[in-house]
């Protein structure tokens, strides 16, 4: 979530064809990835009939489908810098490793939470706090937009992009913490983890969080060392995810 723009007729050879890579990954991410995520869920769960993750994955999915529409109609440079900058070489090694290990407990998520209900059942089957998760869910989402909107530098891999002027952000949700996106991430986080009521799942949820915190604080210490303003900022704004926590 690294804090002008180029237009689409300036873009290098390189620089298409990373973005056509990152559109290919994006497709299979959608079309193979998340349906074999529910899958696995469901032989995990032991019955291919399972509403709460089939909406809860239709929640999911739909805000994602928007959310990237959305981007790519009202913020073009920032969507082309998001999906090629996995194959951009001023990318961070450690936070490719990162990416793709989240990518990794997400995509698992559903056949912890099914094999911890088909053993154990849920926690609690209120209808009322199920509602409230996905509330919570589509916060996350538009809290997210309100990142984009307001940096145009919030790349989906930390690297300093020099060819783009990288400046430090302060207005918008960075006036209250240094990552918000990485905070809105959280927020969904816990959202599915309370919405399926499953302890192992809570469990997974509290790993990936434990690797998202990690996440954060090198990404913290990288633009610190390397984004001109940014150890001003840090001391105008303390928090790096949570007001008044961390």
């Amino acid at each position: 979530e690294t804090t002008s723009t180029k237009g689409a007729g300036s873009q290098t050879m390189k620089e298409q064809d990373a973005e056509r890579w990152g559109r290919l990954m994006s497709t299979v991410r959608t079309l193979v990835l998340v349906p074999a995520s529910i899958l696995l869920g469901l032989r995990c769960y032991g019955s291919w009939w399972w509403p709460a993750l089939f909406v809860e994955m239709a929640v999911t999915q739909a805000l994602a489908l928007f959310r990237t529409y959305w981007l790519e109609r009202n913020y073009p440079d920032l969507a082309r810098e998001r999906l090629s900058a996995c194959f951009n070489p001023t990318s961070k090694k450690w936070d490719r490793i990162a990416v793709v290990a989240l990518m990794g407990l997400i995509f698992f998520l559903p056949a912890v939470v099914g094999w911890d209900l088909r053993r154990r059942g849920p926690l609690y089957t209120s209808l009322l706090v199920r509602a409230i998760c996905l509330f919570v869910m589509l916060v996350g989402h538009v809290g997210v937009c309100w990142v984009f909107a307001t940096n145009s530098f919030a790349s989906s891999h930390v690297r300093i992009q020099h060819e783009r002027e990288h400046k430090v952000i302060k207005d918008g949700p960075y006036h209250f913490v240094r990552h918000p996106m990485h905070a809105m991430a959280l927020l969904s986080f816990w959202a599915v983890a309370v919405y399926f009521a499953s302890t192992a799942g809570m469990l997974f949820i509290l790993l990936t969080t434990a690797l998202l915190v990690a996440r954060t604080a090198q990404e913290d210490q990288t633009l610190q060392a390397e984004l001109s303003g940014y150890k001003q900022y840090t001391r105008e704004v303390r928090y790096r995810l949570v007001p008044l926590l961390w």
